[in-house]
């Protein structure tokens, strides 16, 4: 029986699998204490150089394919404005750092783990990525899917839930995307400066030229249950605001995209190997 692509890639986020990992640039814990909980002051500079995902032959199954995603890096977004908005971001770096985490465990078994800025009330973060690809059985290239993707952004903070019955993992954040990139010219498509933001953020940009604090972050989250014959995945409700400023197609610009109110209910899946 062989997995999923889907069921591939998340075991490759959690385990690690077949992937390649670069020594972190920056990795500092800093700050532990062990009264009520323990917390954990966070500064990481993260690099992969390969996430290979392969359909590996068991059992007469399996075609020897892969999925790469190629040059993975995770950091701060080394800047402080964000939004037309200064000094939002205290103490700008290339790490993601100026993070607390939280870690308790409840009387019943429960894990629960929050994160939150140290200063002021956002995160900084960046991710990139190198080309995103199919590979034929011998590791060569056959298919590019996306040449690379990065994107700057904030977080307002993190929590996670590992329930003690049934091991449910519920995890939820708030996120804001002030710029991002999507280069897929292989398939003959680009999207650049790209902004996802709260519900209100374009009906106040339309308004007053920017968008308060309150309005840039949307919150995002999923209910993660296992079951006997796979893993239940179930997104929680979120609605966000989409800016396009430039779509291209075949290599020409076609103009521009906006999306109002984006709405994501009700959006659940069941991940299983097949036969």
């Amino acid at each position: 029986m062989k997995k999923s692509l889907l069921a591939g890639c998340i075991a490759l986020a959690t385990a690690g699998a077949q992937a390649e990992l670069s020594p972190m640039s920056e990795f500092e814990l800093h700050n532990v204490t062990g009264q009520a909980g323990v917390d954990i002051e966070l500064d990481v500079g993260l690099s992969i150089e390969e996430i290979r995902y392969t359909d590996t032959e068991f059992e007469g199954d399996g075609d020897g394919g892969s999925l790469s995603v190629k040059n993975i890096t995770i950091g701060g977004a080394n800047k402080s404005s964000f939004f037309q908005t200064p000094n939002i971001v205290p103490n700008a770096s290339n790490s993601l750092d100026e993070v607390i985490f939280s870690i308790d465990i409840a009387s019943d078994g429960d894990l629960v783990i929050s994160g939150n800025p140290k200063n002021g009330n956002f995160i900084d973060f960046s991710l990139t990525t190198g080309a995103i690809a199919t590979l034929d059985s011998n590791g060569d290239e056959a298919a590019r899917l996306v040449d690379s993707v990065s994107m700057v952004g904030l977080a307002a903070g993190l929590l996670m839930k590992v329930e003690s019955t049934g091991n449910k993992v519920i995890l939820a954040a708030d996120i804001a995307i002030e710029d991002m990139d999507i280069d897929a010219s292989s398939i003959g498509f680009q999207l650049e400066n790209v902004t996802v933001a709260g519900e209100n953020y374009l009906q106040e940009v339309d308004v007053f030229g920017k968008a308060k604090p309150l309005s840039w972050a949307f919150p995002v989250g999923m209910i993660i249950t296992p079951e006997n014959t796979g893993v239940d995945i179930e997104l929680l409700p979120s609605v966000m605001d989409i800016q396009v400023e430039k779509l291209s197609v075949g290599g020409d610009h076609v103009g521009a995209l906006r999306i109002d109110d984006f709405a994501l209910n009700d959006v659940s899946l069941f991940v299983k190997g097949h036969n």
